[in-house]
């Protein structure tokens, strides 16, 4: 019965079996009242017309045959009327169903970062949150980690209550992310992904998402940072989602000192230090999160002997109490130590544990050091047989600080070279030249090579090209002594790969110089005295004495010489050591007249070159053993002194950053290690720095007003990888050494890093701002009790449309039959 009344309503049975209040709705019925007044004037007009025609054409029927007719055809019409205003029948009824709960996870890259918990009640109520055992976990554990455990704790069954809420777990960086994430799936762990965070921008794409669905609040778990520039604030978002009624929960990862570290990056200083000469390490330090924290920087030693050291075979040099610096920001803290021993040393600069950092296991960095006994390798190479070189070989064989190998190149195959450590032939590469290991033998090397006029006719081949490597490559010295007989040929030959050390020189012989014989014969009338210049009485080859009285005296009574070798200028950036005295023995240097440079000194790489440009040190003899024996000391000891610390260059090279923005000034700085390696001439240093991008950019260091310190400073315009190449000089010859270097990096803006702290003061605000509520990570366990909305009520509404309804259509197709069959009767057919 009941399925056969739904047939003729046109309607699902199923639909209206579970009850519900029902209406009936008119889908076509006009809507405006103008609209309504003219359909019934319409009626009303129709009507009349009905009543016109059965009066005219119906006077034979009865009265009551013209009112059926009338109201039969009236009927008709308004039922086509009715079928016009689409009648529908409504069907409402209401039903519980589960809210949407979003949960919003931040994954972008300041959630790698572990934070220091400082507070003992903080990091408590954290680890018991997480699920960790300690808190010294919970320092270890990075802010994405502690998300996930959240997400895979029994919080996400207490947020879903029994199925009230259905949850939805997104992530999001500088934009949201795409699919949701299922918790039942072990794939989708979260990982770390954009390098900035749109906090206000992915709520509002993550309500935009779920516009028009039936939201309990949002759960967002981030550290607060919104660091993508230009991005919605958090606030203008909160005020939207407040609008929108939807609350939001947010939950702070991190802490508010955030990541706090601090480390030694490295401990520098020489690998060789000489036996009771003075030494320095420098400690780099480096700390986040600890400006101005005071901290306890140790120095410690170990003999390299022992085996697995423990704590305890560490004995304490020294220590200095510190104030770290500014994030990024290295600091460096030096150690002034006087070696007594032979010995091989490791070294450890430690920092004591600094309260509240995270990672105390990288507080400390080591440095082996060789200490050995100050004996400098001499090689000693003679062009023929002088009394200069027969008394600077016997001085250099009994001075107890070197070792020295001496060549005589006109002597015979059967002439033994004599020396501390005779040879039977030169070196013929750079390992027997500088030492090293070839084919299992153990070459010594020389750390010094002094010539006196030789010539390239009588060495092996190749020799000269190996000079130049022994000091711009591997940190040698060399010392020229000029001679009369091939000197002059060796600064004509300039381009001859075979004399290729005569442009390590730090002077120069032009070709238009010249002297006629009356010149140089005059100069040979007397013995002419050296100048020694400013410079010259601060060079350690012209200390004798450190008495200054009593040194100048000495140097008073030098006798002088009568012989040079005539050049034009020193080079850029060589120091003068001594001119010559003698008047008319001058130059034009730039517009003035200087005289003649007798002994000059520059670095070339890491190597030293000292230029004699006379051969009658011998004569000092006269004065005394001592004074002759001890200059030629010094100088093999100021060129050799290099080579002796591994080649290194005597100075370092840094920036005061390691890492800039695009924009940042940059402070290139070369210190160097020893003051005496300073020469006094040294005005400038020149460097380029590489970017792998454009062409090197050109810098001219200056002194920085300590003597020891040069500076210069450019702007890092683009983002890449910096490097930069120090030279003592940019002369040809020094510019083809090997230069010092340092490396550094430009990156765009880490908004990430800068201040990777919890914002929880902007999170508060958010939730404010949208009727929520901020909890920290140690209070989300009572995020449950904090959602208001579970169930919701859902009206379902079900409507069929009758206009077209079998009942209808059988109503009408009744009335116009019945109209027909009257007519037929009345003979109006």
């Amino acid at each position: 019965m009941m399925d056969a009344l739904y047939w003729l309503l046109g309607v699902e049975p199923e639909d209206w079996a579970e009850g519900g209040a029902w209406s009936l709705h008119w889908l076509g019925a006009p809507r405006g009242g103008d609209t309504v007044f003219f359909i019934l004037l319409g009626c009303v007009a129709v009507s009349l017309l009905f009543w016109w025609l059965y009066r005219r054409e119906g006077g034979q029927m009865s009265r009551f045959v013209r009112g059926l007719l009338l109201s039969l055809r009236i009927f008709v019409f308004g039922l086509v009327l009715v079928m016009l205003f689409e009648p529908a029948l409504v069907l409402s009824r209401v039903e519980q169903k589960p809210s949407e709960l979003l949960v919003l996870v931040d994954t972008s890259q300041s959630m790698g970062l572990s934070d220091a918990w400082v507070d003992p009640q903080d990091a408590a109520d954290a680890a018991r949150v997480t699920g960790l055992d300690s808190v010294s976990e919970l320092s270890s554990t990075q802010r994405i980690q502690l998300a996930q455990r959240l997400l895979d704790s029994e919080l996400m069954q207490q947020l879903a209550k029994d199925g009230e809420r259905n949850l939805h777990i997104h992530t999001f960086d500088e934009r949201l992310g795409g699919a949701e994430l299922d918790l039942g799936d072990a794939s989708n762990m979260l990982r770390l992904g954009g390098r900035s965070t749109a906090i206000g921008e992915a709520l509002q794409q993550l309500l935009q998402a779920y516009q028009g669905k039936d939201l309990a609040g949002v759960v967002l778990l981030t550290e607060g940072q919104n660091t993508t520039p230009n991005s919605l604030s958090m606030r203008a978002a909160g005020r939207s989602a407040g609008e929108a009624g939807v609350p939001i929960f947010p939950v702070g990862i991190g802490t508010p000192q955030g990541p706090r570290n601090a480390t030694v990056m490295k401990l520098e200083g020489n690998d060789v230090w000489f036996v009771n000469d003075a030494a320095k390490l420098t400690a780099v330090v480096s700390a986040r999160g600890l400006e101005d924290e005071p901290a306890t920087l140790v120095l410690e030693r170990l003999a390299a002997n022992v085996d697995d050291p423990t704590d305890e075979d560490w004995e304490q040099v020294d220590s200095v109490d510190i104030e770290l610096g500014e994030d990024a920001t290295p600091k460096r803290y030096g150690f002034d130590l006087l070696p007594s021993e032979k010995e091989t040393i490791i070294y450890r600069a430690r920092l004591e544990e600094v309260a509240g950092e995270i990672d105390p296991d990288d507080n400390a960095s080591l440095k082996q050091v060789n200490v050995i006994y100050d004996k400098t390798r001499v090689l000693f190479i003679a062009g023929y047989t002088f009394p200069e070189v027969q008394f600077i070989r016997n001085a250099l064989i009994r001075d107890e600080t070197v070792e020295v190998s001496t060549w005589l190149q006109t002597a015979s195959s059967r002439f033994r070279h004599p020396g501390n450590d005779p040879i039977r032939r030169l070196p013929i590469d750079i390992t027997e030249l500088a030492g090293g290991t070839k084919n299992g033998q153990v070459f010594a090397g020389y750390d010094c090579v002094v010539v006196y006029d030789p010539t390239p006719a009588k060495w092996p081949a190749g020799f000269g090209e190996l000079l130049t490597e022994f000091v711009s490559e591997r940190g040698g010295g060399l010392v020229y002594i000029a001679g009369e007989r091939y000197t002059q040929e060796m600064f004509n030959r300039r381009g001859d790969p075979a004399v290729g050390y005569m442009d390590l020189l730090p002077v120069v012989r032009e070709p238009g110089l010249f002297r006629t014989a009356t010149q140089m014969e005059l100069t040979r009338s007397r013995p002419w005295k050296l100048k020694i210049t400013e410079s010259g009485l601060r060079d350690p080859v012209f200390t004798f004495t450190r008495d200054p009285v009593k040194n100048k005296k000495v140097l008073d009574q030098l006798p002088g010489m009568m012989w040079h070798m005539p050049v034009s200028r020193e080079k850029p950036g060589a120091t003068v050591l001594a001119r010559h005295a003698h008047p008319g023995m001058t130059v034009d240097v730039g517009g003035r007249q200087e005289q003649e440079v007798l002994m000059a000194t520059q670095l070339v790489g890491p190597g030293r070159v000292l230029y004699i440009g006379f051969d009658s040190t011998y004569r000092w003899r006269f004065v005394s053993e001592k004074v002759f024996d001890g200059f030629w000391a010094r100088v093999v000891d100021r060129a050799g002194f290099m080579k002796q610390l591994g080649g290194q260059h005597p100075y370092r090279v840094s920036t005061d950053k390691q890492s800039y923005e695009p924009g940042d000034e940059v402070t290139v700085t070369a210190k160097f290690i020893d003051e005496g390696q300073v020469d006094a001439g040294m005005l400038s240093l020149f460097a380029q720095v590489q970017t792998g991008q454009d062409d090197p950019i050109e810098l001219t260091l200056a002194p920085a007003g300590d003597g020891v310190t040069f500076e210069a400073r450019f702007i890092a315009e683009r983002a890449g990888d910096y490097l930069v190449r120090v030279w003592p000089g940019e002369t040809s010859a020094q510019r083809a050494a090997k230069p010092n270097t340092h490396a550094f990096t430009v990156a765009v803006p880490d908004f990430e890093t800068r201040n990777p702290t919890l914002a929880g003061d902007e999170l508060r605000a958010l939730a404010v701002a949208s009727g929520g509520q901020y909890f920290a990570l140690g209070q989300a366990d009572q995020l449950p009790d904090a959602l208001t909305v579970g169930l919701v009520d859902n009206e379902l509404i079900h409507s069929d449309e009758v206009w077209n309804a079998p009942l209808l259509i059988l109503i009408f197709l009744t009335a116009i039959i019945a109209e027909w069959i009257i007519r037929k009767r009345a003979r109006l057919v």
